[in-house]
């Protein structure tokens, strides 16, 4: 049975399946600027001027509704994408032959190259559950093809499944960044999952990005990476202050 977008949610949440938990697939499934990738080009200059961050800073910014807000909050909630996911899936059969073979495989690198050669996005929680259980071994072949060129899909699922991880890549990541030889759309997203990351650098590092994506792309969106990561560098520093 073919579930409708009119139709009442399968999640009982009493709204419309387009309004609801198909909304979430939907933005899962939009491929953003592939028609038009910008690149960087020599160094980002260091801002001097950071500012004391306060909870006002970030709720006076309009986000909007983007992929970096999706993304962030797949990574805060990630129960609300495996609902969806379960949800979807119950109803639509696309994807079913490539999840059997998904569950079937034990070696990472193989999975590892089976998401970049593309797999559906309703097979995105399955393959993030089996990576989350092997963390490690997983984090470190993501991060291996970062390295590498590869598409916007990639990069989205990875920054999610190493956000979870809370595995300390910092390094590693800050060195993927400064390659910049990355679409700066896949550079904004690492700066998010900076945000999740643990140095006392970080802080700077963002806001840098932030202020420079500011200046080089207005009208682009691109500033929300490293804002949304500075936003989460904030909120795990107030709440360790809270607990001492």
């Amino acid at each position: 049975m073919k579930i409708s977008r009119n139709d009442p949610c399968p999640c009982g949440s009493g709204k419309k399946y387009k309004k609801c938990c198909g909304k979430i697939i939907e933005a899962m499934e939009e491929s953003p600027h592939t028609n038009k990738d910008h690149f960087l080009s020599g160094s980002i200059p260091d801002s001097s001027d950071m500012p004391v961050f306060s909870e006002k800073f970030f709720k006076n910014v309009d986000t909007g509704y983007s992929a970096y807000g999706l993304i962030n909050s797949c990574i805060l909630r990630p129960e609300v994408e495996s609902l969806a996911a379960e949800v979807t899936n119950k109803h639509i059969d696309r994807g079913k032959s490539e999840a059997d073979k998904i569950k079937k495989c034990k070696d990472v690198t193989t999975l590892v190259s089976m998401l970049k050669a593309g797999i559906d996005t309703l097979n995105h929680v399955l393959l993030q559950n089996i990576f989350l259980e092997k963390s490690g071994e997983s984090v470190s072949a993501l991060l291996l093809e970062l390295r590498n060129p590869v598409s916007n899909m990639f990069v989205e699922f990875t920054v999610k499944t190493v956000a979870l991880a809370k595995i300390n890549v910092f390094e590693e990541l800050k060195s993927i960044i400064g390659k910049q030889d990355k679409p700066v759309y896949q550079i904004s997203l690492l700066c998010l999952l900076l945000g999740y990351q643990k140095h006392p650098s970080i802080p700077q590092f963002l806001w840098n990005y932030y202020r420079f994506f500011q200046s080089q792309f207005p009208g682009q969106n691109y500033w929300q990476g490293p804002f949304f990561g500075l936003w989460e560098q904030w909120a795990s520093a107030t709440f360790d202050n809270k607990k001492e």
